[in-house]
């Protein structure tokens, strides 16, 4: 997969022939071993593409670009999804930073989904976006504790919705099963675009 600035991504697709829906998943934070191969990336992979979703997941550029540059990758693959599924819904999923390149990409997807994502470490406030909008905050991240999640979208329509993660740590140590339900479910839930 090629972006728009020249960039080549390596990925892995499920495509089944009718698929549900599209979805695009963003990896944890490169710098700190983060790719595709993620295991809650991984959980995500098996289980939406079990549901029969046209699942990408991919790594982000070689060259760290602050997540900034990492935007313009989720780009490229929500398009590369999105003319695989015609009207079918499309959704940006990211854990942890790729969580943040999921809320901040100027992307046309059905919704977005938000784990871990760590919003006090943003280097901008992350503005609420405007499609439906899921946040699954672990309850004991110490990078964004639910009460750390809340202030930062106080304010945040209602079609952002948050869910606390019980027991789960950043990593999604405890809670993997929950959380992958819930994507699963809110993929699935989610109206054509």
């Amino acid at each position: 997969m090629a972006t728009a600035d020249g960039h080549e991504l390596a990925g892995d697709l499920l495509a089944p022939v009718d698929p549900i829906a599209g979805v695009v998943l963003c990896h944890p934070h490169p710098q700190l071993g983060g790719s595709r191969h993620d295991r809650v990336v991984t959980a995500l992979f098996q289980a939406l593409g079990g549901v029969g979703a046209t699942v990408l997941r991919f790594d982000f550029r070689r060259e760290f670009g602050g997540g900034i540059a990492e935007r313009r990758d989720a780009e490229a693959a929500v398009d590369l999804v999105a003319g695989r599924v015609g009207e079918r819904p499309v959704h940006l999923v990211g854990y942890s930073f790729g969580a943040l390149v999921a809320l901040t990409a100027e992307v046309d997807v059905t919704s977005r989904v938000a784990i871990a994502p760590p919003l006090p470490m943003a280097p901008d406030p992350v503005v609420a976006p405007s499609e439906p909008t899921l946040l699954l905050v672990p309850e004991h991240d110490p990078f964004c504790p639910p009460v750390e999640a809340e202030r930062a979208t106080a304010g945040w329509p209602r079609h952002v919705r948050t869910h606390v993660v019980a027991g789960a740590d950043h990593l999604v140590t405890d809670g993997l099963g929950g959380a992958v339900a819930a994507v699963t479910a809110w993929a699935r839930d989610q109206p054509a675009r």
